[in-house]
């Protein structure tokens, strides 16, 4: 028994030193990126999210338990390691060249690992002689999606996951991804993706790649393992081991492929707006509750100078 009570007090300890030792590491993390200061509670629901997410996922067998494993491998004859920032650099538009702004910052998100609203950020860069790939995945909380607090962020994410985007890509295991084009001068092909509105996945590409040559890193996206990472889960996203490529189709395949991306995109838009105002309606029964009626007594009540309204109450006994 003694034996016990020591081994789950060294569990105890030990825990509690690597949570404190995780905190602060994620605290100067936060600092070094320019954050503003993580806070403890701040800290504690990352880790509630963290927990829960490999809980749910350690039920299925080979499933990935973070977001770096659910990223893709690096495919033969490649590198992966962890982003800097000058990988961008070949990206982002000449010295002196001409370029939108908003194209510029949104090249220059892809390299940004500051965290909004306490989100996780995962970048790796792939590499293959003078061909680079950098690959961002985004996961926000949870509780986005389940505060009722939260409902415009909400709102917001699930909007922008069920917006058509650029141009349709290719479909990995259910999951769509679109080629979008930020503007002239950027030297990048420019890929994203969106799971449930939770997990945002962006890519970008040396620019003279081609569509086969990129297929790779796509194909081994663990789909699955984000569907099983998200609250807003949709039934059956990656479980079939198909891959559908655009510009592998005939011109027929194609606009019936397109015709079905926009039916659904336009459902995933009813459906965010039908939840948004299901929020509301929720977050209006539960700040304005129907007054209780006064049993007992009775109101008698007279206008005076100026519509002035004046009551007395009496008790009905």
């Amino acid at each position: 028994m003694l034996r016990l009570l020591g081994f789950l007090l060294f569990v105890a300890v030990g825990g509690g030193g690597l949570l404190f030792i995780d905190y602060n590491n994620a605290r100067n993390a936060a600092a070094a990126r320019g954050d503003q200061a993580l806070t403890l509670a701040a800290y504690l629901e990352t880790v509630t999210d963290r927990i829960g997410n490999a809980t749910a996922l350690a039920g299925v067998a080979g499933m990935s338990r973070s977001l770096e494993q659910m990223l893709p491998a690096a495919p033969d004859g490649w590198t992966v390691r962890a982003a800097a920032t000058e990988d961008l650099a070949d990206f982002l538009p000449k010295k002196g060249a001409k370029v939108d702004r908003k194209a510029r910052d949104q090249v220059a998100a892809v390299g940004s690992t500051k965290a909004v609203n306490g989100a996780e950020v995962v970048i790796r860069t792939y590499e293959r002689g003078d061909r680079r790939v950098v690959i961002q995945a985004i996961r926000y909380p949870d509780r986005i999606f389940t505060d009722p607090d939260a409902a415009e962020e909400r709102f917001r994410l699930r909007i922008e996951a069920a917006e058509r985007r650029g141009r349709p890509f290719m479909t990995v295991r259910g999951l769509d991804i679109a080629e979008e084009f930020p503007g002239e001068g950027i030297r990048a092909r420019y890929f994203s993706a969106n799971v449930g509105g939770q997990i945002q996945i962006r890519v970008l590409a040396t620019k003279r790649m081609k569509d086969k040559e990129l297929i790779p890193f796509f194909e081994t996206l663990h789909v699955q393992a984000m569907n099983a990472a998200v609250v807003d889960k949709v039934e059956g996203l990656g479980e079939v081991p198909v891959i559908l490529l655009v510009s592998a189709m005939k011109a027929n395949e194609r606009e019936a492929y397109e015709a079905d991306r926009a039916r659904r995109s336009e459902e995933a838009v009813m459906l965010a707006r039908s939840l948004r105002e299901a929020d509301a309606a929720r977050a209006g029964s539960v700040r304005k509750p129907a007054a209780k009626p006064t049993e007992g007594f009775a109101a008698d009540c007279t206008k005076g100078a100026g519509g002035i309204k004046r009551c007395s109450v009496a008790s009905g006994d």
